[in-house]
């Protein structure tokens, strides 16, 4: 977890511009919407005010395009819509307002390629119908265009780019749960269904990191259940595999990657409450579905919590050198174990590789076997 934001929030705009995270918009109840911006730095932890946003709102689309966030559309509240398209300079922390969204619609989301934004989907207030459209802003001309539809209207649906290509995966049709996953492909102008989420959701936020597509969050509703829930796409393999979950389970949230980090920001958490919460979210040892199905290893810690001593208990079939990896709570490699036997038992006494005594702190371990791939990561605490 990272220092949070000062107002809590949900279906804010994210973006990232130079290492720095930005946070726009969103509600603090179904009534009322906000104009606030804040801008994160990972480096020093710490979030400053930036100029609001001329027009309040809440679920529009952001992109950036030449260092500048463009934000289309939204709500101001419940199921009132707004069609403003505004942009924000972050270095002349200035905003200036370019021609709006041609129809009124609520609950789309979208990508950028170039420099185009693309709104895909939602709902039409006018004509309180679904839809699959797909509206496109060229920032270079000021100007609006029309792109092939989806396959699926939907709306609360996740959307990301990943290697040029922008993904829609999940979200809501009706009272139907979606698990769609589809691509467009800007070259032929076409949409794709590839594989399906494998937990159908609506809410969910979409981030891209190391050319995977990660699904977060989420939720469903009788009862309303608010999901930690990540599953990571591969479009290499059309494979989903299941990463880490969040700290906090969480709906409506926003989304964006700096440094090959995911920062996932905001939302509404357990007991339907806005969060100003942040997280970054890093997943270690993805298993690549290419990999030759060989028997995966398996690690157990206990006790955990521990003080001073604890036993990793690891089985890795027909191996030897077995190695076993610590990480912290940021993602850093704080301790190789050289554990030797294919199975067996390490006592460890919660020393990094200098032999001196980690500090208390949430930790993760895995063991690795000779075609590098992994048990899913097993958390534990130092309690010093």
């Amino acid at each position: 977890m990272r220092h949070p934001m000062r107002f809590a929030r949900y279906g804010p705009m994210v973006a990232a511009v130079n290492n720095k995270l930005y946070v726009i918009g969103g509600l603090v109840n179904q009534t009322q919407s906000v104009s606030h911006v804040e801008e994160y730095n990972p480096v020093l932890d710490t979030w400053i005010t930036k100029a609001p946003m001329p027009t309040a709102r809440a679920f529009g689309v952001c992109g950036v395009i030449n260092g500048k966030i463009y934000v289309i559309g939204g709500i101001r509240r419940s199921n009132v819509t707004v069609e403003s398209c505004e942009v924000f300079d972050p270095v002349l922390n200035q905003w200036q307002r370019r021609r709006s969204l041609p129809t009124r619609r609520t609950g789309f989301n979208g990508s950028v390629i170039g420099d185009t934004v693309y709104v895909c989907g939602g709902y039409f207030t006018n004509s309180m119908t679904y839809t699959d459209t797909v509206e496109c802003y060229s920032a270079s001309r000021d100007s609006w265009f029309i792109r092939s539809s989806m396959n699926s209207a939907r709306v609360e649906f996740g959307a990301t780019n990943a290697l040029g290509k922008i993904y829609a995966i999940g979200g809501l049709f009706y009272s139907s749960y979606q698990n769609v996953n589809e691509v467009y492909n800007p070259a032929n102008n076409s949409w794709q269904i590839r594989a399906n989420l494998p937990f159908a959701r609506t809410g969910l936020v979409c981030a891209t990191r190391s050319n995977r597509v990660y699904a977060i969050g989420g939720q469903r509703h009788a009862p309303r259940i608010i999901f930690a829930r990540v599953d990571i796409y591969n479009p290499d393999n059309d494979t989903w595999i299941l990463g880490e979950s969040l700290n906090i389970a969480r709906v409506y949230a926003g989304a964006a990657t700096i440094n090959n980090r995911i920062y996932v920001v905001g939302g509404l958490g357990p007991g339907n409450t806005p969060t100003s919460s942040l997280e970054e979210y890093f997943s270690l040892g993805i298993e690549d579905a290419n990999t030759p199905p060989v028997f995966l290893p398996k690690l157990s810690v206990s006790p955990n919590p521990f003080q001073y001593q604890t036993t990793l208990r690891f089985s890795l079939p027909m191996e030897k050198n077995v190695l076993i990896q610590i990480y912290n709570n940021f993602g850093h490699l704080v301790k190789t174990i050289r554990a030797g036997n294919s199975s067996g038992t390490y006592i460890w006494d919660g020393t990094d590789e200098f032999h001196k005594h980690l500090p208390s702190g949430v930790y993760f371990a895995k063991v690795i076997n000779v075609f590098n791939q992994t048990n899913p990561l097993i958390k534990f605490v130092i309690l010093r």
